[in-house]
């Protein structure tokens, strides 16, 4: 089960099965995905547990994969930042738990860790890194990021974001 978003971007969404299940439906949408370096699939899969399996599935034609404002849908594979492996994003993090922070500002900028996860999301589970601060805006859906960004750019300006 589970919901899952399909444009002519691309697929999105999050789906629950077994494993063998899972991997069937791998197989069959990397045949019948164009291969790009820039546009390799970044799968996602962690073990979850009965109580978190989806029940339903929900499947949606729609004009954006992530709705961030009516009417001007944005691709992601040609407005996004340059992605982050697991490894390196741990990497990151452990490189500003050891920074002083006394030190004079310079190379490279202080890290932010940008939680835009939804209300619901966000409270399952936090992220926490020493000396990296945390911001959680407070969305109940992605659509609302833009005006957050809006509203906060000043919280981020001068700073890597991850």
């Amino acid at each position: 089960g589970g919901r899952l978003r399909v444009c002519a971007h691309g697929l999105n969404g999050a789906l629950t099965g077994g494993a063998e299940a899972v991997r069937q439906y791998i197989e069959w949408v990397e045949e019948r995905h164009e291969p790009r370096p820039q546009r390799a699939i970044d799968w996602k899969l962690a073990p979850v547990s009965g109580s978190e399996l989806f029940v339903g599935l929900s499947v949606r034609e729609t004009a954006e994969l992530v709705t961030l404002s009516p009417g001007s849908p944005i691709s992601p594979l040609e407005h996004t930042a340059p992605h982050v492996s697991p490894a390196d994003f741990h990497r990151l993090l452990e490189e500003e738990a050891v920074r002083d922070p006394s030190a004079p500002a310079g190379n490279p900028p202080p890290l932010v860790l940008l939680d835009v996860r939804n209300g619901y999301e966000s409270a399952i589970g936090r992220f926490e890194a020493p000396n990296v601060a945390t911001l959680r805006p407070p969305l109940r859906q992605f659509s609302e990021l833009p005006r957050w960004l809006e509203a906060n750019v000043h919280v981020l300006r001068g700073r890597r974001v991850l």
